[in-house]
C-alpha cells in the first residue's frame, strides 16, 4: 500500500499492480479494524462495516519513514 518511490527495491506495490492490470473493480482499498475478524478489502469497501459517506483526501507527499 506504499509507493514504488519509497520501496527499498523500487518494486511496484501489489495494489498499484492490481489497479494497472485492471484486476480490481475500483482503485480503492479499505481497512476494517476490530478485536477479531479485521479485514483488508481491496477494490472497494465492505458496506457492512460503515454508514454515511466518505471524504477522500489526496496524498500530497510520498515519504519514507
Amino acid at each position: 500500500m506504499g509507493y514504488q518511490s519509497i520501496s527499498e527495491f523500487q518494486a511496484s506495490p501489489v495494489f498499484q499492480t492490481l489497479v494497472a492490470e485492471g484486476q480490481v473493480p475500483e482503485p480503492v482499498f479499505a481497512f476494517y479494524i476490530a478485536q477479531s475478524e479485521s479485514e483488508l478489502f481491496i477494490g472497494g469497501v465492505n458496506e457492512n462495516h460503515y454508514t454515511g459517506s466518505f471524504t477522500y483526501v489526496p496524498v500530497e507527499q510520498q515519504v519514507r519513514i
